[in-house]
């Protein structure tokens, strides 16, 4: 996600009016972010700056936050990280750093994210602005309450799997009714992104569905048939268990 962000930011012109330093311990990554993001440094160590973004592993993104705190003083923390609480980034930062809570997803790397951000007290009206500006910069930005938050990464952050898993099932039920994998893939991509268009002008999803339902037809009978084999229960569960995952990621 991190990759992707900066990726974004790249793409969307930020790295020439701002410093922008990724630290990668693994020589072999650093490379690779050096060949695909030329506008950005790459480092094997953290340097002193006024604001750091943490796009770790939340296994190791507690001792990240330990060295950053060791390397400046007064500076804005942004996380990425999963499962990883306002409070538990104060507990080891301490009570005065300003924080923003991120949740980002992938679509950031083309510029068509969604990123719900949260703040903690002593953030600034130019903390704000900041953030703003970097998430604006990949898509598109809200501020919610915290307590949101496993609700927003089961939703949004974990969400462009699901539409992925849709399609791959899609183009293999294509495949079994005699399409190549090359033809049914391109029906069901250029299907997904046209309908994703229509959301722009037109939220009522249901009346969207039913424009294309005619009655007695091949669409009313396949929406039924998903129904009745449980589309919406498997996909209503599948976020739910992603809330809870995030709830129990951030009692760690």
């Amino acid at each position: 996600m991190g990759g992707a962000i900066a990726a974004g930011l790249v793409k969307a012109g930020f790295a020439t009016s701002r410093s922008i330093l990724i630290v990668e311990r693994e020589e072999d990554l650093r490379q690779k972010l050096s060949d695909t993001l030329p506008l950005v440094s790459i480092s094997a160590t953290i340097e002193s700056s006024k604001s750091y973004m943490v796009a770790t592993k939340p296994d190791v993104a507690r001792g990240v936050i330990e060295a950053i705190s060791e390397t400046s003083e007064d500076f804005l923390l942004i996380s990425i990280v999963a499962g990883l609480s306002i409070a538990a980034m104060r507990d080891i930062a301490g009570d005065s750093v300003r924080i923003v809570r991120a949740m980002p997803n992938t679509p950031a790397q083309i510029g068509k994210g969604i990123t719900a951000l949260a703040a903690s007290p002593t953030i600034t009206h130019d903390d704000v602005a900041f953030a703003n500006e970097i998430f604006d910069s990949v898509g598109q930005r809200l501020w919610l309450p915290e307590n949101k938050f496993d609700a927003v990464t089961a939703l949004s952050g974990s969400g462009p799997a699901y539409f992925f898993l849709i399609v791959e099932a899609m183009v293999d039920a294509g495949v079994e009714l005699g399409l190549t994998a090359e033809i049914a893939t391109q029906l069901v991509r250029e299907t997904m992104l046209g309908s994703g268009a229509l959301l722009i002008d037109n939220s009522d999803t249901r009346r969207l569905r039913l424009n294309v339902s005619s009655p007695g037809g091949t669409t009313i009978v396949a929406t039924q048939a998903m129904q009745k084999a449980g589309l919406r229960n498997a996909i209503s569960e599948g976020i739910k268990a992603a809330a809870h995952k995030s709830k129990e990621m951030s009692k760690r």
